[in-house]
């Protein structure tokens, strides 16, 4: 049903069994399947007679001269479904590209299409390139001058043929050209000379074949039809067609040639392409070398190959693109040819190498010859007659050797290959000889009997062989110097011994182990008199209760005989009766064999250390007022007991109570060792009364003390006399100063005693009384108290008041005052104080170090009389308090130099001002200056002042104001009390005992100088 004559185009595609064409009677895109021999769809395209296919993947791109496709005007491209036969939504339209004006042809390529024709569309002539997903141009800007009839893509090189003679504007081409489309430029190597247009092209292995109206090619005569080559050369291919259109298909390696004005085809068969270069091959071989592969690539459209080799000797197997080829020993050297046969069985280009066959070198592995014990390794010798080879030896267990000459591994046979290479040529040639082997080993026959060795004998080898012409050994396996001893062989070794039997024909050995029995079983030790100790520990102790020990040794073996002995070699018989401390070895010996056993070695320790003993001090004397004594001693000895003995059967455990007079002893007993020690003591009697008149005492001066005597025991006759007072127990003294007192006792029997006792009077209490008028003119005024002697610390009472702690008293009018001190004993002293006009006004004064070193700090203390209510320090210039209280502030001075200071001291209304001159910088001890000798020249305390009580004393060089406080470690003043011209004090101090433990500071500041003393509280 297809009329071949009307095609419109001749072109043809063929896709999955699928041929697609256009009918050109019908005016039909046809869609035939080759499987059934059927049509499967057709697609109308009226009105056209220029159409042109394209199939990329399940489209088929449609282009002409129509101006309908499908439903769609204006158009002149189009695209169906390669499957349905159904027009798609492609449409080039909806980028801009509206009228193609005649398509003659279609490519598509890497989602391109490529469309040649008669057209002029948004600036491209005869040629443009759409981009198919999106339906836009591509910048491809060849624009030939006339009408592009067919195309040809072959990689990025887009083949274009047709009426034009110029592209690129003015590159010159006659109907046929060729593009880059990669880069769209020209391609200048083809540019063959055609004398009028080309209707078709067709590209096959590298040549171009065109039809058109052209009679010549390259000025060659040329009628309708030719071959060029990519750059231009006409081929030798010259058909003869008739006049007329001459049409072209190309389908695999078939040209078909159609003349549509006289319905003629022609067919050509295209020959396949040239093989590519040998991708696996040698172009050197060796005489006999057998199935050497040779492999060229396949070329398109092959389907047979033809192999030839120029030289003899040579067998090639196989046809395809990749055969063997074995080499005879006589084989030549030659060139090896292969050209690809197309299914026509026209041979394409030949594709040759050049092969040399080399001949094999010479190779001689010598003689056979036989291993044996005497040579278990021999030397094989290589040889060639041909220079510059190599040897190798592969040996009979696949290992290899290189070398001529080599030495067999001991005992290896079989057959040794020898292979020998030309260094030149690399070709080998192989030889082998075969080593044989001899090494039967004699017979060896161990000893029948065991062989014995005693602690007193050896044991004697001796062995034999059935083969005859032998030589027998022993050897010690332990001995690495491998001495052989000949048979029979005496020895004490218990270790295994080879017997070697040794074949004096092929100097073969066999060996067999025998091992002597050894019989020095030594015999075992048990004591039987004792458990035997664990560890390092004697077994038994001689003590005082145990003077010696018996051990009693034993053994489980029989015929057996039994010793001891010490360290100096002295032998006792079993069982041993020791006395002496020290080791003892048990000795057995076995009269079967002669074996001794010496281990059972026994420490025998000895304790007869008597226990410590020490009668402890005391009264050993019996006396009128005691009639007994105890009598007392220890021991430092554990587990110990004491017991006393003594005049008239005396005993008693200690400690122990005498009443007679005479010698006692006393004896420490060791539970443990039964060891002891004994000491004695030796009780008087002594005429002495024991009384006591009591414990001294301390009171106020002239006051009554009632002191008692006491005399100890039951004493017949007591009478009492006091040194200075009544014959009596009692006294009743008042003294003024301190005394002492002896008490007398007497009795019966001779017996008297005598005890002191002392009554003690504190120094009188003094005071000291400063008295002030108040500076306002009111008529009042102040008294002071400063208190010594007597008992620490004071209290204070004006006029009979109630006392109290604090010495100062103000404002009191004025008048005539009664001031009693009262010490912490109760004793009292009163003195009378007068405040009137003529009292002494208010002075302010304070105390400061006048001369310290740079970066010291510096204590101000107030010190006025009477106390100011309140004060304020007028400071240098960059001078800081930095600690202390109001009335004793802490201060730094800026610098060095002399710097003065100044206090106002409010006393009620009345402000009072003091000044004094204070030098900072360095001192200099050894010149001497007003500072370094008119300060303070010691500062000391006594006693212990732990509990807070103790003297202060202080000796200064020149008198002068001072004052003495005590701060503790948070810098609290805890005790204060200054000083007017003095040049020594005695100060006692009572600290609160409510106070903490810990550090405390006294300070004492004077005129030029301060002293510090560090102590400690610990109540």
């Amino acid at each position: 049903g297809v009329d071949i004559s009307t095609f419109a185009t001749p072109k043809t595609v063929y896709r999955n069994n699928m041929l697609y064409w256009i009918n050109g009677k019908d005016r039909q895109v046809v869609a035939f399947s080759t499987a059934t021999n059927s049509i499967v769809w057709t697609f109308p395209v009226d009105q056209a007679y220029d159409i042109a296919l394209s199939v990329s993947g399940d489209t088929i791109f449609v282009g002409g001269d129509f101006w309908q496709f499908g439903a769609q005007f204006n158009r002149s491209i189009g695209a169906i479904s390669r499957v349905t036969g159904t027009e798609l939504s492609w449409d080039p339209s909806a980028g801009g590209v509206h009228d193609f004006g005649v398509v003659k042809s279609l490519i598509v390529s890497n989602n391109k299409l490529y469309i040649g024709g008669k057209f002029a569309a948004l600036g491209y002539n005869n040629l443009m390139r759409l981009d198919i997903a999106t339906q836009t141009t591509d910048i491809f800007n060849a624009n030939p001058n006339d009408t592009v009839c067919d195309m040809a893509l072959s990689g990025n090189q887009l083949y274009i043929a047709g009426s034009f003679t110029q592209y690129y504007g003015s590159q010159n081409r006659t109907y046929l050209a060729a593009i880059n489309a990669a880069n769209n430029t020209p391609v200048a190597a083809l540019n063959p000379a055609i004398n009028a247009y080309l209707q078709q092209i067709e590209l096959y292995n590298g040549q171009i074949f065109i039809s058109g109206n052209f009679t010549t090619v390259n000025s060659t005569a040329r009628n309708y039809l030719a071959s060029v080559g990519t750059t231009g050369i006409l081929s030798s291919w010259n058909p003869s067609v008739p006049s007329g259109t001459i049409l072209l298909n190309r389908m695999r390696n078939r040209l078909y040639v159609t003349d549509i004005i006289n319905s003629a085809f022609q067919v050509y068969c295209l020959a396949p392409g040239q093989p590519a270069a040998f991708t696996t091959s040698t172009a050197t071989v060796c005489a006999g070398q057998q199935n050497v592969t040779y492999t060229v690539s396949v070329p398109p459209y092959a389907t047979g190959y033809n192999w030839t080799y120029s030289g003899t000797g040579a067998v090639i197997n196989g046809t395809g693109n990749s055969v063997t080829v074995s080499f005879s020993a006589n084989a030549t050297s030659g060139n090896l040819s292969v050209s690809a046969v197309s299914y026509c069985n026209l041979p394409g280009a030949p594709r040759s190498m050049s092969i040399t066959v080399n001949p094999l070198p010479g190779a001689d592995a010598g003689k056979d010859d036989t291993l044996n014990c005497y040579f278990p390794q021999i030397i094989l010798n290589g040889n060639s007659v041909t220079p510059g080879v190599n040897y190798t030896w592969l040996l009979p267990d696949n290992s290899t050797q290189s070398g001529q000459n080599i030495t067999t591994p001991l005992y290896m046979n079989g057959d040794y290959l020898l292979t020998v290479t030309d260094t030149i040529t690399g070709c080998m040639k192989n030889d082998t000889v075969n080593v044989a082997i001899d090494t039967v080993s004699p017979d060896v026959t161990v000893p029948a009997q065991p062989a014995y060795i005693s602690c007193t004998a050896p044991a004697l080898l001796d062995g034999s062989s059935s083969t005859p012409n032998v030589a027998i050994w022993w050897r010690d396996v332990t001995d690495m110097s491998n001495t052989y001893h000949p048979d029979p062989y005496a020895t004490n070794n218990l270790a295994n011994h080879y017997m070697l039997v040794q074949d004096l024909y092929n100097g073969c050995k066999d060996s067999a182990q025998f091992a002597p029995v050894l019989n020095q079983n030594i015999p075992n030790a048990v004591l039987l008199s004792h458990p035997l100790p664990v560890g390092p520990v004697a077994v038994d102790t001689i003590t005082c209760a145990q003077t010696n020990v018996v051990l009693l040794g034993g053994s489980d073996s029989l015929s057996t005989v039994f010793s001891w002995t010490d360290t100096s070699g002295t032998v006792f018989p079993n069982p041993a009766t020791l006395t002496a401390t020290g080791l003892y070895t048990l000795h057995i010996v076995r009269t079967d064999n002669g074996c001794i056993d010496s281990s059972l070695v026994l420490y025998i320790a000895q304790d007869i250390t008597p226990p410590n003993l020490s009668i402890l001090p005391g009264n050993t004397n019996l006396t009128c007022s005691n009639s007994s004594t105890i009598l007392d001693a220890q021991s430092l000895t554990g587990n110990t007991t004491l017991n006393w003995t003594g005049p008239n059967n005396f005993t008693a455990n200690d400690p122990a109570t005498a009443s007679d007079t005479g010698w006692y002893f006393i004896t420490a007993v060791r539970a443990d060792n039964g060891c002891s020690r004994t000491d004695s003591v030796h009780v008087s009697q002594l005429p002495l009364i024991i009384v006591s008149a009591g414990n001294d005492t301390l009171v106020c001066k002239n006051t009554p003390v009632t002191l008692t005597a006491i005399a100890q025991g039951t004493i017949p006759n007591l009478i009492y006399n006091w040194s200075n007072g009544p014959a009596s127990a009692t006294n009743t003294v008042s003294v003024p100063d301190t005394t002492a007192y002896i008490i007398n006792a007497s009795g019966s029997n001779g017996c008297a005693g005598s005890d002191t006792v002392i009554v003690f009077i504190p120094p009188d209490i003094s005071d000291s009384l400063d008295v002030f008028q108040d500076c306002d003119g009111s008529n009042t005024g102040n008294i002071q108290v400063y208190a010594s002697g007597g008992i620490p610390p004071y209290t204070y009472s004006v006029n009979n008041s109630p006392f109290t702690a604090s010495p100062v008293f103000s404002n009191y009018a004025f008048g005539t005052y009664a001031i009693t001190i009262m010490d912490s004993l109760g004793c009292t002293h009163t003195d009378m104080a007068v405040i009137n006009q003529y009292s002494n006004l208010p002075q302010p004064y304070f105390l400061a170090a006048t001369n310290t070193m740079q970066g010291d700090t510096l204590v101000l203390v107030d010190i006025s009389n009477p106390h100011p209510d309140s004060v304020q320090w007028i400071l240098p210039f960059g001078a800081q308090i930095i600690g202390g209280s109001m009335f004793s502030p802490v201060i730094l001075l800026p610098d060095t130099g002399y710097f003065s200071i100044t206090m106002q001291a409010f006393f009620g209304n009345c402000v009072l001002d003091t000044t004094k001159l204070v030098h900072a910088g360095p001192i200099d001890t050894s010149f001497a200056t007003q500072n370094n000798l008119n300060g303070i020249d010691s500062l000391w305390l006594y006693p212990n002042p732990n509990n807070g009580q103790f003297t202060v004393g202080v000796d200064l060089f020149k008198k002068q104001n001072l004052v003495i406080q005590v701060f503790d470690g948070l810098s609290v003043l805890h005790f204060q009390q200054h000083f007017q011209e003095t040049d020594y004090i005695s100060l006692p101090v009572g600290l609160s005992s409510s106070l903490p433990d810990g550090t405390y500071l006294l300070r004492a500041i004077g005129e030029y100088d301060a002293r510090n003393i560090v102590f400690m509280i610990s109540h």
